[in-house]
């Protein structure tokens, strides 16, 4: 009776190693399978090729220079200027705008017939003596197309870009002093100018 227990626990024990060994190896090898990539793009016309991308393994932009650093699959660092660079895809499929030669980029929020937003997130952490209080700063930008110049998203540079009707005006007033000018719906996750206004 004993020996067909030790058999059987014997057996189920071969059965988990047969099940997790796979699981396990899987585990192992994902992290090699699951290399993101980034895109770059030369220009707008570069972008819009879906057959011509150039792929690399990371993007960052080096430290006192007007350079990006794009490093291959190879581990070889190619140094580009960033007035060559005009938007990339991150390994989280996230597009930004590369705005100016220094590099600054901004992420691509939303994208329609009538106008594209961007945002930044930057560090504002405020020091003082022995107290330190982080905070992030948002920034949003628009522009009609990808391809066109890119403003600070401001009620008055809206009135001067586009010709509005009054209605549209007075909505965007009304966001404003809703304090919903620059941000989403909590609900539906859309920006409230293009919901109301921008759609």
């Amino acid at each position: 009776m004993q020996r067909n227990r030790q058999k059987s626990k014997s057996n189920s024990m071969f059965r988990y190693r047969i099940i997790f060994s796979p699981i396990f190896v899987l585990l192992i090898l994902s992290p090699f399978f699951a290399i993101g990539q980034i895109e770059f793009y030369r220009s707008y016309e570069h972008y819009k090729d879906t057959c011509n991308k150039e792929t690399y393994k990371s993007i960052k932009l080096a430290t006192f220079t007007n350079n990006f650093i794009l490093l291959d699959f190879n581990g070889n660092k190619n140094k580009i200027p960033c007035d060559s660079i005009w938007g990339y895809t991150n390994e989280k499929k996230i597009f930004y705008k590369v705005k100016d030669h220094r590099g600054k980029s901004l992420k691509v929020e939303a994208i329609n017939n009538r106008i594209v937003l961007y945002s930044d997130l930057r560090d504002n952490t405020l020091i003082f003596d022995n107290m330190i209080i982080p905070d992030k700063k948002l920034s949003v930008y628009f522009s009609k197309t990808l391809q066109d110049t890119i403003y600070p998203l401001k009620l008055q540079t809206l009135i001067e870009q586009y010709n509005l009707t009054d209605n549209e005006k007075l909505k965007l007033e009304k966001l404003r002093n809703k304090d919903r000018f620059k941000k989403k719906n909590s609900n539906t996750g859309v920006f409230y100018i293009i919901e109301e206004i921008f759609n």
